[in-house]
C-alpha cells in the first residue's frame, strides 16, 4: 500500500547488515519489499524495505516504527551512514 513515512532518525545494525530508519507513518502503511523512494536535494534514492518493526528508541521512551533496508557493501552502508536522514519524509511504493 502506498504510503508516507517520517523519518526521525537512523542508525546500523552491523549484525543483521541493516541500516534502519525510526520514525512514524503520516498515511498509508508498508511491508517488506515495498519500494522506498527519497529525495535529498539533487538526490534521488529508490530501495526496498527488508522487515519493518516496532522499535522502542531511548531518546524519548517512545516507541516508533523501524524500517530496515538491508545493504551489501561496505560502501553502500558509507552512503547511507553520510546522508542527513532526520526530519525527512520518504515514500513507499
Amino acid at each position: 500500500m502506498p504510503g508516507k513515512f517520517l523519518v526521525l532518525g537512523s542508525f546500523h545494525v552491523r549484525s543483521r547488515t541493516s541500516f534502519v530508519f525510526f520514525g512514524d507513518f503520516l498515511e498509508g502503511s508498508t511491508e517488506p519489499g515495498a519500494g522506498v523512494r527519497l529525495s535529498l536535494g539533487d538526490i534521488r534514492i529508490t530501495t526496498a524495505v527488508n522487515t519493518l518493526e516496532v522499535i522502542e528508541v531511548t531518546m524519548d521512551a517512545r516507541r516508533y516504527h523501524g524500517l530496515a533496508l538491508g545493504y551489501e557493501s561496505p560502501e553502500e552502508l558509507e552512503t547511507w551512514s553520510e546522508l542527513s536522514l532526520a526530519n525527512i519524509e520518504i515514500q513507499f511504493d
